[in-house]
């Protein structure tokens, strides 16, 4: 592999990491963030709400906002947990 493909892979995973990231605050936040969502305008202004209370960049916080339900379900945070621990470990 040339240093070019490690470079973009290893950039792949810190993306990556940074978006898992923002899907365990927001789960660990879910009543807030739901709230949130439930009370805004519009769905540009549940972005904004959601990206000031969880810190989140504008991207990371449409994500966890078009996150669906089953996402919630304790089968798929544990995935998102596997995921996120891999990514560490290739990271270092």
């Amino acid at each position: 592999m040339s240093d070019p493909d490690a470079a973009e892979l290893r950039r792949a995973d810190e993306e990556r990491l940074e978006f898992l990231e923002a899907v365990g605050v927001a789960m660990a936040r879910r009543s807030e963030v739901l709230q949130a969502c439930y009370e805004a305008e519009s769905p540009e202004s549940g972005v904004a709400v959601v990206a000031v209370m969880l810190a989140l960049p504008e991207h990371l916080a449409r994500a966890v906002t078009d996150m669906q339900f089953r996402r919630l379900t304790m089968s798929a945070r544990a995935a998102l947990e596997v995921e996120q621990r891999a990514i560490r470990e290739r990271l270092g």
